[in-house]
């Protein structure tokens, strides 16, 4: 546990990256499947 500690303050930056790019992918794809249903 102590070691991904360490790699994420080491890579912090892509690390946050990866985070919000997975995030806006969910909530864009959320997004679209709310449009998708109400049609």
């Amino acid at each position: 546990m102590a070691a991904l500690v360490d790699f994420v303050v080491d890579h912090w930056l892509p690390v946050s990256l990866v985070v919000l790019t997975a995030l806006a992918i969910a909530y864009i794809t959320a997004k679209h499947k709310a449009l998708f249903y109400k049609e």
